[in-house]
């Protein structure tokens, strides 16, 4: 059966071979097996992805659009490696969209959208639960994505990147690293607060909805602080920059 994707405007159609490698080297990006500053080399990619070079490079175009890739001339497309003021822009259009994408979703929302968050909720929790980043970071991305495309409005869709900038949010220097004492993971509230935005969503009450977005991307925004914060503890100065590697997936 042939695969199907979201457009802007979160209806279905079905996946191009583009959308599979978008989506492929995405889950790379999400669970860490892709790290800012690692260098994307085409034919080694392409040798991995089991694809041909030219739709290879229409979804790395695609990923490089969305700011998740860097081009450098005379270098190759690299992953994204925001700076801690690119962080805190990136968290700030967050608080502007995603609390109004989850308010207009909690009287648009279908019953197949309300069944996708309530299975990514119980993902998230059990994750949270195992101690499992890879699972709950990639739970976290469908979560925020699955909103921002069923809002019903595609041009707040179009300006969200459909997750772009929640995935741009976990492109931290050593993010991906085993959970230790000195860095929070996941999240600061007693509870998921995937869980809070999703129960809102499901009563149709768009006021709640929108205000437990904004508390959530607050919290996540906080963890982001507390983790350059640690980060400059750790190292006694600036926060460092990863080195350069090539990607093996």
């Amino acid at each position: 059966m042939k695969r199907t994707t979201e457009s802007t405007d979160g209806r279905p159609r079905k996946a191009t071979r583009v959308d599979e490698l978008y989506e492929a080297i995405l889950d790379r990006l999400i669970t860490g097996r892709l790290r800012p500053g690692d260098h994307l080399v085409e034919p080694q990619l392409a040798q991995e992805l089991q694809c041909s070079r030219t739709p290879l490079r229409s979804a790395l175009t695609r990923l490089v659009s969305e700011g998740l890739l860097e081009q450098r001339s005379h270098c190759g497309r690299f992953v994204a490696h925001p700076t801690p003021e690119e962080l805190r822009q990136v968290f700030e259009v967050r608080a502007a969209i995603e609390p109004l994408a989850a308010r207009l979703m909690a009287t648009h929302a279908s019953g197949a959208d309300l069944r996708a968050l309530a299975v990514i909720c119980q993902g998230l929790v059990e994750a949270r639960e195992s101690l499992d980043m890879a699972a709950y970071n990639r739970l976290d991305f469908s979560f925020h994505r699955r909103i921002v495309q069923a809002c019903g409005n595609r041009y707040l869709a179009a300006v969200g990147h459909a997750g772009a900038l929640v995935l741009l949010s976990f492109m931290i220097p050593d993010y991906f690293q085993p959970l230790n004492e000195d860095l929070p993971w996941p999240a600061p509230e007693p509870e998921d607060g995937h869980v809070s935005v999703y129960q809102a969503i499901l009563t149709g009450d768009g006021d709640a909805a929108e205000a437990r977005m904004r508390e959530h991307i607050q919290a996540s925004s906080e963890v982001m602080q507390a983790y350059l914060q640690g980060v400059l503890h750790r190292e006694g100065g600036e926060v460092p920059q990863t080195g350069r590697r090539v990607a093996s997936a």
